[in-house]
């Protein structure tokens, strides 16, 4: 495949290299933007990705509450 051990080393770098280059979207955050799957674990961490999930969690919680009391009145 390779001609010599120097172009598989090369080769071997370059995929390296390129594998924390892949993208990923916060579901959550819904910010529209995307971030280098390197730094996924440290936004998943952060204070500003936990503050969102809180956020979230409540309006999830106001919405079945509000939806529960719908379905008794009507």
């Amino acid at each position: 495949m390779y001609k010599t051990e120097e172009e598989r080393l090369a080769a071997l770098r370059a995929s390296r290299n390129n594998s924390g280059k892949r993208e990923w979207y916060c579901n959550v955050c819904n910010n529209g933007k995307n971030y280098n799957i390197r730094g996924r674990t440290n936004h998943l961490k952060s204070q500003k990705h936990q503050m969102n999930l809180i956020i979230q969690s409540e309006k999830k919680t106001i919405q079945e509450k509000s939806f529960v009391n719908n379905l008794i009145f009507f």
